[in-house]
């Protein structure tokens, strides 16, 4: 299996398959009627593909950076070292919480909850982020302002989480 650093520099080589990825759903959304894909940034009004285009982006390069399948691992891996390191503060809250899952799917590492795509990225997803939602729903956040970045975000995370479990696949063959 490659170590932590392999599936670092695979994740950062592949960068051109999320912008592929966003510039695909940037022109391939088009046709949608725009009340139905506006979402509203700091007031101002973008089209909906243009949000959840960047929301893949940065699905893919932050939250595939930092929220990895390996937070099952027993020890603190390169992606929570990454964390700790590039942002000290708010690093050691992330790390401290990627350790409560860990500790939850600790005996199932590598199986199909804690690295198969989609259904690890979907798991890892709502244990990250169902404070969020909570917050948005008590606070009336309509939801549509919700659902194009989230499901751009969520695509970008799945998109790094298929490289990874395809660098796990190929080196357990070739071994």
């Amino acid at each position: 299996m490659p170590d932590g650093v392999t599936h670092h520099k695979i994740h950062r080589k592949s960068w051109p398959l999320a912008v592929g990825l966003g510039a695909f759903f940037l022109w391939s959304l088009d046709n949608v009627p725009m009340e139905h894909l506006c979402a509203s940034l700091l007031g101002l009004c973008f089209s909906g593909q243009l949000i959840f285009s960047l929301s893949i982006l940065f699905g893919y390069f932050i939250l595939g950076r930092y929220i990895s399948p390996d937070w099952d691992c027993i020890t603190i891996n390169s992606d929570e070292g990454r964390i700790l390191r590039e942002i000290p503060l708010l690093g050691i809250l992330i790390v401290s919480y990627s350790t409560l899952y860990g500790s939850i799917f600790r005996r199932m590492h590598r199986s199909l909850w804690t690295h198969f795509p989609i259904v690890s990225t979907f798991i890892r997803w709502v244990f990250c982020f169902w404070w969020l939602y909570a917050l948005l729903w008590r606070f009336h956040v309509p939801a549509e302002h919700v659902l194009i970045p989230s499901t751009g975000a969520f695509i970008g995370l799945s998109l790094a989480d298929i490289l990874h479990y395809l660098a796990d696949k190929i080196t357990k063959e070739i071994r």
